[in-house]
């Protein structure tokens, strides 16, 4: 993919690093450039069964939201009807437990689309 980096080979083995050392490269790709080249962000093995994730930096302006045949914008709230299934699913073959909160208890949630 371009403008993304890949760890290093000797970095994505299933061994837990600790988060401040992951976190340290994060930032250092970020800020040092070790590339030579711009990048956006990295591919990597998380730490839930080794799965790949992204990890994007300043993305914002480049997201684009899907929308049906219709027209209508299919971006939705996980909490969302046609949404929370999926993702209860997809946490519960990773043996990851979510807790939904009430958006009246979250003052940065907003509602259901």
């Amino acid at each position: 993919m371009p403008g993304l980096a890949r760890r290093p080979a000797a970095v994505t083995g299933r061994r837990p690093y600790p988060r401040q050392l992951t976190q340290a490269w994060a930032r250092a790709v970020y800020q040092d450039d070790p590339t030579g080249r711009h990048v956006d962000g990295i591919r990597y093995r998380s730490a839930y069964n080794s799965g790949l994730a992204l990890a994007l930096w300043d993305s914002e302006e480049h997201v684009v939201v899907v929308q049906d045949a219709a027209g209508a914008e299919q971006d939705f709230a996980l909490r969302h009807r046609q949404m929370l299934g999926r993702l209860e699913a997809a946490m519960a073959a990773r043996h990851i437990v979510i807790t939904l909160l009430d958006p009246a208890d979250c003052p940065q949630c907003g509602t259901d689309r």
